[in-house]
């Protein structure tokens, strides 16, 4: 695919994004035609178990008001919802019959409506907060690389549902620092902001098709981002994003190999800028059940790249990606993730990259980097010991990898590793887990490695 093609494919998403898909349905006509069997008029909403979170935002996640007409499938949506927030531990929507809960039968045949009207009812939404506001502590040992990050966020800012944190990291023997910020409900509707500002150092390493050192050096990057999301239908968003960066390269922190290799294939790359523009679209809906997760998610994403201060004036990237999550017997959950994309770039740092902390286990960080790239995660999840406040749970998977320069070899497998490993988490706080694995080669790599990590790895 050509870069004009790329960039014809990117324009289009940002006309959906933009005007939104045209005709596109508020809902099924099978949802429309339902029969209303079981349905009941909400008369009056009481919350109950929100300290901290105001109100209306747990309002706002129904999908109905006082005085409308609810299905059951809308208090089963409505649910789900307010789990996925992840500001809720448990979520309960009962009916109940006029005369409880201070509702009397007198006040709602007041506000009856003609005959035939389905009964009025209280609804009592009984919900208990996680603790949202929690150091943004993280780690991860893998791929003959350290992590550690530092920082605070709040995904519940004021009880209004705005999240916000800031971050620091040592990778190695580089410093790094974030801040970021996100509107999940931008003006009240289903659609989400998301800012960040960064400044990056991260060690590039290079190899051969055979695993040899070619070289490395020190990036240190300048980035800020904008993105805007909107969720048209329960299965379906779209959205867009730019980014700026500013690039610099240096030894610092490089050890003598990397630093005499790359000196003699290409030395020090100059100063660069990007600018990246792009657009995507998810379909499908992952749902969340406490530390669980059901469902599927399909993502095709476009991006293109200007570039500055380099040989190549602009290049392109097409990718899909795809997690699926089940739920198994004795709260087991076998999770799958995997990717697929495609670039004209020829900028080396600019390339996809797998190995070390977040892509493949097992594998050194950035042992394998090219145009073209896919990945692929399988992970059995099963609890062994579950208490009020803590929970163990044991892991197996697999990792796997293609890469190429050419797109007509790209399916062929490059790389897995398989392995075991541990989880332990406290369920009633929000992003606290630490999980250690260790994984075994099974193609294209060697040796038995450990890695750490705090969150599951995906």
């Amino acid at each position: 695919m050509t870069g004009s093609k790329a960039w014809a494919l990117l324009l289009c998403w940002g006309g959906v994004i933009a005007a939104g898909w045209p005709g596109l349905p508020e809902a099924s006509a099978q949802e429309k035609e339902r029969s209303c069997e079981g349905c009941v008029r909400v008369d009056a909403i009481l919350v109950e178990g929100i300290a901290r979170t105001r109100r209306a935002v747990v309002e706002r996640e129904l999908t109905f008001e006082e005085g409308d007409v609810a299905h059951p499938e809308d208090l089963e949506e409505s649910a789900q919802r307010l789990r996925n927030t992840g500001l809720f531990w448990t979520v309960e929507l009962e009916v109940e019959a006029p005369g409880l809960g201070g509702i009397t039968r007198e006040a709602i045949e007041d506000v009856e409506a003609a005959d035939g009207e389905p009964p009025g009812r209280l609804l009592r939404v009984k919900v208990s907060e996680r603790w949202t506001l929690a150091p943004g502590f993280r780690f991860g040992a893998g791929g003959q690389t350290f992590l550690l990050s530092l920082g605070l966020q709040d995904i519940n800012l004021g009880g209004r549902y705005l999240q916000a944190g800031a971050s620091y990291s040592r990778l190695g023997e580089t410093n790094s620092g974030s801040l970021w910020f996100q509107q999940p409900r931008l003006f009240g509707a289903r659609q989400r902001l998301m800012t960040e500002a960064a400044y990056i150092n991260r060690v590039h390493t290079f190899y051969g098709g055979e695993g040899e050192l070619l070289g490395g050096y020190l990036l240190t990057r300048r980035r800020a981002s904008v993105q805007l999301e909107r969720e048209w239908l329960i299965w379906f968003r779209t959205g867009a994003s730019t980014s700026v960066y500013g690039d610099t390269f240096s030894f610092d922190n490089v050890d003598d190999r990397r630093m005499e290799a790359q000196l003699e294939r290409a030395g020090l790359p100059g100063p660069m800028q990007t600018v990246r523009v792009g657009g995507y679209g998810l379909l499908g809906r992952i749902d969340q059940h406490r530390q669980r997760y059901e469902g599927t998610r399909l993502g095709v994403h476009a991006d293109q790249f200007l570039h500055f201060g380099a040989e190549a004036p602009r290049s392109y990237r097409l990718s899909a990606s795809v997690r699926h999550f089940t739920l198994l017997p004795r709260e087991a959950n076998l999770a799958v993730r995997a990717t697929i994309a495609t670039s004209d770039q020829e900028i080396e740092h600019m390339q996809s990259t797998a190995g070390g902390l977040e892509t493949i286990r097992g594998v050194p960080d950035m042992r394998f980097r090219g145009r073209h790239m896919w990945t692929s995660n399988v992970e059995l999840r099963i609890p062994s010991l579950r208490l009020a406040w803590i929970t163990l749970e044991h892991a197996f998977f697999l990792d796997a990898l293609g890469t190429s320069r050419f797109v007509e070899t790209l399916l062929r497998p490059t790389a897995a590793t398989a392995g075991t490993g541990i989880r332990i988490y406290s369920p009633q706080v929000l992003a606290l887990l630490v999980r250690a694995d260790v994984s075994a080669p099974v193609m294209g790599t060697e040796g038995i490695m450990f890695s750490f990590g705090a969150g599951q790895f995906f």
